[in-house]
């Protein structure tokens, strides 16, 4: 869409140094103290989600507050993981509790980046890190244009939702009806996928920016490396290389790739064990993940990257349906929880709303990164913020 305008960076940014990793030992106890809060025998969930908002909202000044003094950073990383539990005592549909926690990591994020990055200060350029995970994607200034088609895109994707949403809910779960019904689960988490690349690709182009995706597509994959490396939730991607797979990779990279993904399955069990209140529904997803490396080892050994595109689209597809119920029941019984039986626009609205509200939010912080820049610099180079190799740690 024509030549594509600088970002301003006030420092380096296209080979940055590698930086101190027992730093990022921080952020990781922060999620640790997170997991330990609602670990007590006496959790219950009774915080009020108003009270939970306004802990979230807190939360956001705490890690902001860690970007005005440095020095009380380490402290503040401490505090928004603490904060972090809190989410999980919201008595609240789990749909909200599973959303709030979720948000909860934003501050964590926000309130590491004096600690693992303090070279860099100002606030653009701390914005600037984030939003282009730490300079491994593009992040610049682009002509705007209204995306027509990502509207449609939105539009089709949140009526597929609602639909796959009413068949979950219509179809009895028992017997060989499961069937049915995590078929229907898995198109209905697709869609949830689809509708925030709709929206981020549509709202990207009326702001006039390039910035990494929060979700691409993921329905797209050609592998099941493609679907956790790229596609899916690629900034969580990017922090699991950071915090789990970087620092075991020096001793095994085999032990990391393993540990990564189990590091993250026990992450998610102890989130959906929050939201639900369910051990059973906590053990199922967690082991998803622990499934993802053998897939992928499988898919090395084959070669599945040489395959044709429909082959490998097939492949990836069946693999992940093979062990989607561990992922898609609790997933349904977080969504199902909320709304009236029959009615399925409750649950359609709130999640379209919070696919809206992240993406305003991470766009709008991109948006601010890339301020001060003029719109007339004819024939400007494609972008002074380039995007290194996003080091695929997936396929290491």
């Amino acid at each position: 869409m024509g030549d594509h305008l600088h970002c301003p960076i006030d420092y380096p940014v296209v080979n940055p140094a590698p930086r101190n990793r027992k730093l990022f030992l921080w952020p990781a106890a922060a999620i640790v103290i997170a997991v330990l809060v609602p670990g007590n025998p006496w959790y219950a969930p009774k915080i009020s989600l108003h009270f939970g908002t306004i802990a979230w909202l807190v939360d956001m000044a705490v890690a902001l507050i860690c970007w005005v003094h440095p020095v009380a950073a380490r402290v503040g990383v401490l505090l928004t993981g603490l904060f972090m539990g809190i989410a999980s005592f919201v008595h609240a549909p789990p749909l909200f509790r599973g959303w709030l926690m979720c948000g909860m990591i934003l501050p964590v994020v926000l309130a590491s980046i004096p600690v693992v990055a303090p070279s860099v200060t100002g606030f653009r350029a701390r914005l600037t890190l984030l939003c282009s995970f730490d300079h491994t994607r593009e992040l610049m200034r682009s002509p705007r244009y209204f995306d027509s088609g990502s509207v449609l895109r939105l539009f089709v994707a949140t009526t597929v939702f609602a639909v796959a949403l009413d068949a979950v809910e219509s179809v009895p779960a028992r017997a060989f009806w499961y069937l049915a019904r995590w078929l229907a689960g898995g198109v209905m988490i697709f869609a949830v996928a689809e509708m925030w690349t709709a929206f981020h690709k549509f709202l990207a182009a009326g702001l006039g920016l390039t910035t990494p995706l929060l979700m691409e597509s993921p329905m797209l994959s050609k592998s099941v490396s493609e679907f956790w490396n790229r596609r899916w939730n690629p900034g969580t991607s990017f922090m699991v290389r950071r915090l789990c797979f970087e620092p075991m990779a020096r001793h095994s990279p085999i032990l990391a790739f393993f540990g990564a993904f189990i590091v993250s399955g026990v992450i998610h069990a102890l989130l959906f064990f929050m939201a639900l209140l369910s051990w059973k529904m906590a053990v199922m997803n967690g082991a998803f993940f622990f499934a993802q490396p053998l897939l992928i080892l499988t898919e090395r050994k084959l070669n599945v990257h040489r395959w044709p595109a429909a082959a490998a689209h097939t492949w990836t597809f069946v693999v992940l349906a093979i062990t989607s119920p561990l992922f898609v029941e609790p997933v349904i019984q977080v969504i199902y929880s909320f709304g009236s039986p029959g009615s399925v626009l409750p649950a359609t609205f709130v999640v379209l709303a919070v696919s809206v509200f992240a993406t305003t939010l991470f766009l709008g912080a991109a948006l601010v990164a890339c301020s001060g820049v003029g719109t007339a610099l004819p024939h400007a180079v494609e972008t002074s913020c380039p995007a290194p190799d996003s080091q695929n740690w997936i396929d290491l």
